[in-house]
């Protein structure tokens, strides 16, 4: 038989076929993605949580003014107290500073004191003489010690709570009296009376004199650390009056003052403490500049 022959009229048509269908993402294409999603932002998060903490911890480091100022205790062994207390962000102690004195006595250190707070008024950073003082983890009081020095006390917990507290009296009494002072002397009426004798710790003389119904009277030495006199003051019932000297290390007479009521004779003098500064002068002008 014959073989047919191709029937050339009829076009040849294909069956279409069907599209590949896609591919479905598994479940753990999913999560990798949810994953990928939340570690993005986690990041920013912890970012922004970073600067944030970094913010606060350098604000709670900086130092902020938080009291102090200047007390007055006439009749008392020291009649001016000066303190300053800075307080971190976290309200505890950054750094303080006390000095007690007599008007115009040659414990306050020389050259003058200096201290400021820069950054502004209320918080910034604390310089002493040009230096820096940096934050710390434990509480910190600069004080003048019996031979005008100041030295820095690394205070307990007992003592960084009191000197936190502001009160200027307590601060002196509790914490600088206690750690660097030695005191022999006699308190009639809570005032000081007859012959006392200041002292550091170790023993050391640091200055003596008289004191009559709480006022200082007649001659009060001062002692350099190493024994010799550092200055002779003379008072009467508590004021300068008569010729005060001044001495080097070496015993050399370096300055002298004439007084008359707690005035100069024949020059001007100049104090400055911690909180204050005051000049005296021949025409008995007071601190604010009214001739009295």
């Amino acid at each position: 038989m014959p073989p047919a022959e191709p029937n050339y009229g009829r076009m040849m048509t294909t069956e279409p076929q069907p599209a590949e269908p896609k591919p479905k993402l598994g479940r753990y294409q999913y999560s990798l993605r949810s994953l990928m999603i939340l570690m993005l932002l986690s990041c920013i998060a912890m970012s922004w949580v970073g600067i944030e903490l970094r913010k606060a911890r350098e604000q709670r480091e900086l130092p902020q003014w938080m009291g102090g100022g200047q007390s007055s205790l006439p009749d008392r062994e020291y009649r001016n107290i000066d303190c300053l207390v800075w307080r971190d962000g976290n309200h505890c102690l950054y750094y303080a500073i006390c000095m007690g004195y007599v008007d115009f006595d040659p414990n306050l250190p020389l050259p003058p004191f200096q201290c400021q707070l820069t950054s502004g008024e209320d918080v910034g950073e604390v310089v002493i003489n040009g230096k820096r003082i940096d934050s710390s983890h434990r509480g910190r009081l600069l004080a003048l010690n019996p031979f005008g020095r100041m030295v820095e006390i690394s205070l307990s917990p007992h003592e960084e709570k009191l000197v936190a507290s502001d009160d200027v009296d307590q601060i002196w009494k509790d914490v600088v009296l206690k750690r660097l002072y030695r005191r022999e002397g006699r308190v009639e009426n809570g005032r000081p009376v007859g012959h006392w004798t200041y002292g550091d710790s170790s023993g050391r003389k640091g200055y003596e004199g008289r004191y009559l119904q709480g006022k200082r009277d007649g001659k009060w030495t001062y002692y350099h650390e190493n024994g010799r006199v550092r200055a002779e003051l003379v008072y009467k019932r508590g004021k300068l009056h008569g010729q005060c000297k001044y001495y080097s290390g070496e015993g050399r007479l370096t300055d002298s003052i004439s007084w008359k009521d707690d005035y100069p004779i024949d020059r001007t003098v100049r104090q400055t403490g911690l909180a204050h500064s005051e000049v005296r002068n021949p025409d008995r002008t007071s601190v604010d500049g009214t001739v009295e």
